[in-house]
């Protein structure tokens, strides 16, 4: 497909940008445990991720009548 540049251009092979950013994080055995029987292994980050959203979600501020 050309560019603005007219230059042909090609998309890269293999999976689309996931548009996230890995960060190394440090969890207790007995966590990664409890979340293995409840996810399993292949479930691990996604239900990392659900958890940390539903925290932010719980912890944003309330704005109240001015």
């Amino acid at each position: 497909m050309p560019a603005a540049n007219g230059l042909v251009t090609q998309r890269a092979m293999g999976r689309p940008p996931l548009h996230m950013i890995r960060i190394p994080i440090r969890v207790a055995p007995e966590a990664v445990e409890a979340i293995d029987e409840k996810v399993g292994t292949y479930g691990r980050a996604k239900f990392i991720r659900e958890a940390i959203d539903e925290k932010l979600d719980r912890e944003k501020p309330v704005k109240g009548p001015k």
